[in-house]
């Protein structure tokens, strides 16, 4: 009797057992031993926009605590490195009043006008000198004569001319093609002489003075310059009066050339003083 309830326990536990196999998922073996990334819902996401704005802030904080010093550190080495000269200059700049500022720059654009002036007048001097020369001479050779005369002329007013006269320089298209080269240069040491040398007229004046020597400056320069335009305007008008008349008769060519030139020699206002 206990052998048979034995074996029908052992059969009803087997048939369980076959029940419970059938009963048992099948997961599927892990191909890949990398681990899992997903999303957390509970951390919310970063966008590209303010991943780079944080790294920018994060940068120029950094920057700016850095560069600081640094740039502190320049100015003080700039600011030591100026010599005292400079400096003084500086400061003088600055607390300068603006008549002696005006003054000295009066002063100095009007030396240098009237250098240029003189330059010019020596020029028409030697045309003056030339023209008296020639009226001995018989037509043929005195037409040459004011040929070259002409041509000297024109080439050195080009030479001369001062470049802040050049915007009234008309020229035409037949005019004789020469290069302006600008008025003469001055040496640097030159230049510094004359500063120094301006600066010292400047301190023996008072602030009325200096007003009133401002005042003839400014009317000294007009003149030297109204003159200088003058000049300049007529040398130009010989040019292209001599150019106009190439391909006329040699009595009219003559004729007109030596009364053009008469007409510049006997100018006063080209010759007296400003």
């Amino acid at each position: 009797m206990h052998e048979g309830n034995l074996s029908t326990r052992t059969g009803s536990m087997c048939s369980s057992s076959g029940n419970s196999n059938n009963n048992i998922i099948k997961i599927p073996r892990r191909t890949s031993v990398a681990p899992v990334t997903q999303k957390s819902s509970l951390v919310p996401p970063l966008s590209r926009k303010s991943l780079c704005n944080n790294t920018t802030t994060i940068s120029s904080s950094n920057e700016a605590t850095t560069s600081f010093p640094s740039d502190k550190l320049r100015r003080m080495s700039t600011l030591f490195s100026i010599d005292r000269a400079k400096a003084r200059e500086v400061i003088m700049a600055v607390l300068e009043d603006p008549a002696r500022t005006e003054f000295k720059r009066l002063k100095i654009e009007n030396d240098s006008l009237t250098s240029e002036w003189k330059q010019v007048r020596k020029i028409l001097g030697q045309l003056q000198a030339d023209y008296e020369t020639s009226r001995s001479l018989d037509p043929l050779r005195r037409f040459k004569h004011l040929q070259g005369m002409v041509k000297r002329i024109v080439m050195h007013i080009r030479i001369t001319e001062p470049s802040s006269l050049k915007k009234f320089s008309a020229h035409s298209e037949n005019s004789s093609e020469i290069t302006l080269q600008g008025d003469v240069l001055q040496s640097e040491t030159k230049v510094k002489e004359m500063e120094k040398r301006v600066g010292q007229m400047c301190d023996n004046y008072s602030i009325e003075e200096l007003t009133i020597q401002n005042r003839r400056l400014n009317e000294s320069n007009e003149r030297l310059e109204n003159r200088l335009q003058l000049i300049i305007q007529t040398i130009n008008e010989l040019d292209n009066l001599y150019n106009s008349i190439k391909n006329d008769g040699f009595i009219k060519r003559y004729t007109t050339l030596k009364d053009a030139v008469k007409r510049i020699v006997t100018n006063n206002d080209l010759y007296d003083n400003p």
